[in-house]
């Protein structure tokens, strides 16, 4: 008999802060994702055209181009559009809460969030891709 191999979900972090997207890099890996990260928003377009990921995870507030920037170019771009996007996000306002509803992303956390909450919603997306 044959064994399926099951191929792990790509996930890529994106904060400027290191502490961050280590936390959730141990976090995801623990729940059998595969994951990278990225503390510089520049790197962010070059990654994914380098690799394929069943999801981003993007912070807001970053130096260079910030999260909406990069949402926008994501979402605008034919090849990139239909990536999941999770914004995680220290700014807890109803400005940033209205982006997120009308632009195209998929989740909205704020931190500090739910490790449990943000788990179950990666496996909503993963599984609505699927």
């Amino acid at each position: 008999m044959t064994e399926k191999l099951i191929k792990k979900k790509k996930i890529l972090i994106l904060d400027d802060e290191k502490d961050v997207t280590d936390f959730i890099q141990i976090l995801l890996s623990l729940e059998d994702f595969e994951v990278k990260t990225l503390n510089n928003s520049m790197e962010l377009m070059d990654e994914i055209e380098k690799n394929d990921y069943d999801l981003l995870l993007i912070d807001i507030m970053m130096p260079q181009l910030n999260g909406w920037q990069l949402v926008r170019l994501i979402k605008n771009d034919r090849k990139y559009k239909k990536i999941p996007i999770i914004i995680i996000t220290a700014l807890n306002d109803r400005r940033n809460s209205f982006f997120a509803k009308h632009c195209g992303v998929d989740g909205f956390f704020v931190k500090p969030f739910s490790p449990e909450q943000l788990i179950l919603r990666i496996r909503e997306i993963l599984s609505e891709k699927d």
